[in-house]
Formats: C-alpha cells, sequence, structure tokens
C-alpha cells in the first residue's frame, strides 16, 4: 500500500489520500480512497469517466421543472450551484474508487442518513447512460427510471392545482409487460376529472382529451372521458365453451347519446333462451329512424312456427311511401274495436283464393268513385234488407257518408 500525494489541491486544504496503484498488475487496475479536500482531478481516467456520467438530479431541468426540495410543502422551488454535478466535486468529502468489483456485507442492522439528495446509476456492463437504471431520491420525489415500461419522464409542481401539487408524467417506449395478479384488487379513483385514451387521438377530439379538471376539488363525482382508436378491436365476454354465469349490466343518467356509424356493414348475433326488452320513456316520446336502401326482417324459422304478439294501447300511425307487399300463409284475424278508415289512392287488385267471409255487425257503406266491376266465379249469396240507389253524388255527400255513418 502507497501513499499517493496530489500537491496541486495542499492549498485549498487538507485531505489524506489513500491509493493502491496496480494492485492487479495483470489488468493494471487501481484503487483509491480520499477524506478531505478534493482533488483537481481524479487519479485514474476511469475514475473520471465514470464520474463524468452524473450529470444532474432528477428534480432539475431535464424533467421540465426545478422541483420544490423540501418535499411536498410547497415550498418555492429552489436549486442552487452546489446541487450540479461540478458544485459536488467542489464541495466533495470523500471520494473512492476502485477498478474492480466491490462488495459490502452488514450482518446486523444498516442505517443511512442522507441530507441533501441520492442517485444511483447502473448502467448493466455497457456505457449508454440511457440504457441504464437510474434510482433517484431527489426534491421529495422518489423516482425510478429504466429501459423497461414506467419511466417518469417529467415532474412539475403546479400551483393552479388543489392550491399546488406536482405532476408527474410517465413514459414507456417499446414496452412489453405481461402482468399476472393472484389475489383481491381493488381500485378506487375519485377527482375532478380522468382520462384515458388508446391509440392516437384525432385532432377533431383534441380539446376533449386535452382539457384539464377543476383542480379544486380532490374527491367527488369526477368528468370520464374514455377514447379508443384502433385499426382492429376485438372483444370478448365469455365464450360458448366458457360462459359467464351471470351478467348484470345497468345504466342510469338524465341525457344518453349513441351513435353508430360504420362505412361497412354491421352484423348482430343474439341467441337466447329468453329475451325480454324493455322500453319505457313514461308519457314522452319515442322516436326510431331507420334509414336504409332494403330491410329484411325475418321472425322465426320457416321449420319451427313463431307465435309473435304485437299490442299497441293507443293511437297507431302507420306510412308507407312506396309499394308494399304483405303476405300470410296461414289463419289472420284483424279486429278493429273503433273507426277503421282505409284510403287506396291507386289500383287495387283483391284476390281471394279460398272462401272469404265478411260480417259486419253494425253499419257498412261502401262507396264507388267510378267504374266497379264484381266477378264472380262459383255463388254468391247477398242479402239487402235496404238499399237506396244514388243518381247524383258530390264531393259534400261523400264526406257525410264516409264521417257520418
Amino acid at each position: 500500500m502507497a501513499d499517493h500525494i496530489d500537491t496541486s489541491a495542499v492549498a485549498n486544504g487538507k485531505y489524506f489520500e489513500i491509493f493502491v496503484p496496480n494492485y492487479d498488475t495483470s489488468n493494471a487496475r487501481d484503487s483509491y480512497l480520499r477524506l478531505g479536500i478534493a482533488a483537481a482531478s481524479d487519479p485514474t481516467l476511469k475514475g473520471q469517466e465514470l464520474w463524468g456520467k452524473f450529470t444532474e438530479w432528477l428534480d432539475q431541468t431535464e424533467h421540465g421543472h426545478t422541483r420544490d426540495r423540501a418535499g411536498h410543502d410547497l415550498r418555492t422551488p429552489r436549486l442552487g450551484e452546489a446541487d450540479t454535478a461540478d458544485g459536488i466535486h467542489e464541495k466533495l468529502g470523500w471520494r473512492d474508487h476502485t477498478d474492480g468489483n466491490r462488495i459490502s456485507t452488514t450482518y446486523g442492522d444498516k442505517v443511512e442518513i442522507i441530507g441533501g439528495n441520492y442517485q444511483l446509476l447502473v448502467l448493466g456492463r455497457q456505457d449508454d447512460v440511457g440504457d441504464g437504471v437510474v434510482w433517484d431520491a431527489s426534491g421529495g420525489h422518489l423516482v425510478s427510471g429504466d429501459i423497461a415500461p414506467g419511466m417518469v419522464t417529467k415532474i412539475e409542481y403546479k400551483s393552479t392545482k388543489f392550491g399546488g401539487t406536482w405532476k408527474v408524467t410517465e413514459e414507456t417506449s417499446k414496452g412489453h409487460v405481461h402482468e399476472i395478479f393472484h389475489g383481491e384488487f381493488r381500485e378506487e379513483f375519485k377527482g375532478s376529472r380522468t382520462t384515458s385514451s388508446i391509440g392516437a387521438i384525432p385532432s377533431a377530439l383534441s380539446d376533449t382529451f386535452t382539457a384539464a379538471g377543476t383542480g379544486d376539488d380532490t374527491r367527488g363525482d369526477p368528468v370520464v372521458v374514455d377514447g379508443t382508436f384502433a385499426s382492429t378491436i376485438n372483444e370478448y365476454v365469455g365464450h360458448s365453451s366458457a360462459r359467464v354465469a351471470t351478467i348484470t349490466s345497468e345504466t342510469y343518467a338524465t341525457t344518453i347519446n349513441e351513435t353508430v356509424n360504420a362505412s361497412g356493414t354491421i352484423t348482430s348475433d343474439t341467441k337466447a333462451g329468453t329475451l325480454t326488452e324493455t322500453v319505457d320513456v313514461g308519457r314522452g316520446t319515442l322516436t326510431s329512424n331507420t334509414y336504409a336502401g332494403t330491410i329484411t326482417e325475418t321472425v322465426g324459422k320457416a321449420s319451427e312456427h313463431t307465435l309473435v304478439n304485437a299490442t299497441h294501447f293507443g293511437w297507431s300511425n302507420e306510412y308507407n311511401f312506396g309499394g308494399g307487399m304483405e303476405i300470410t300463409l296461414g289463419g289472420k284475424v284483424e279486429i278493429f274495436v273503433g273507426g277503421h278508415f282505409q284510403l287506396d289512392v291507386a289500383k287495387t287488385v283483391a284476390i281471394i283464393l279460398l272462401a272469404h267471409l265478411e260480417i259486419h255487425a253494425g253499419s257498412f257503406r261502401e262507396i264507388t268513385l267510378g267504374y266497379k266491376w264484381d266477378l264472380v266465379v262459383g255463388w254468391e249469396l247477398e242479402v239487402d234488407t235496404y238499399s237506396k240507389t244514388i243518381s247524383s253524388i258530390s264531393k259534400s255527400s261523400v264526406a257525410a257518408s264516409i264521417f257520418l255513418g
């Protein structure tokens, strides 16, 4: 063991240094320990090179703000010369370096109290600081960062939020994470606003996703903004081979706006033993608009006859502007308890291939404005207990006949 004397620093103060040059002659490795005033330069090149890897604390300009180094007591952020790499070296009181490995063992407890900041940089047998692991405790914050997901990229003090608080930005580049959790997990959010997005946010929605909360209260019912923008979305809830026992979904709101807009095809397939759908708007108005070139609706299967019950309590309006066809293969009963008015403003053809029975239990009036031709193939029985021939007719008399009975 030999002493190493650095006369360049003698005039600036006292120091004690133990230096072991070439302790490993096969690799020319050095080790030294210096207590007291710092040397003008490190005795070994590697010691200087490794020290040069430290640039600044994570509470400095690299993360966009000089943070309050007193922690969360919201005092004015402050940073001095001694907090820079050069400032630390100028006030150096202890310096040790080795070109080899270092092992520290403690059989019992170990307590370290640091009055300033602390930073640990592990390069992982390579020289690029960006690919290393940084563990930094400075400015009252604990920040860790590495090439794996979850690196804090910015810490900013926001005086306008909740009377003053910190905004932490965490970013992951080229992340690949697989998280498995067994046990119970509970997550709660209580604040003014929560925003989450997947994919690139369209410019038209930029203001919606960048808007900030009120910053007044940390508890309450928040504004929730959620967006998914993707090339393909596959969502599965259970499977035919792994069914979910029970699914309960409830939504209560004052106003609900839903828009489904597909430039291609929408396919919806629902299969159930029993399907019950209820829409209740009280005495309000229910408006449903469907716009399509062709609408095809099938109820039941040809091999499985389906009973369809439709009940309308109240007035019902149905308008068909265009051609229409209704075919019933089987029995059909129509009962009108009330007024029934039918107007055909076009040629009407009625073809009855089997027996036809009409029963009018009340007043029956038929008015033909124009030519009428009846062809009976078979037999016809008509019994009139009262008849009257109208030789001349006017619009007023037609209206009176129809609506006055």
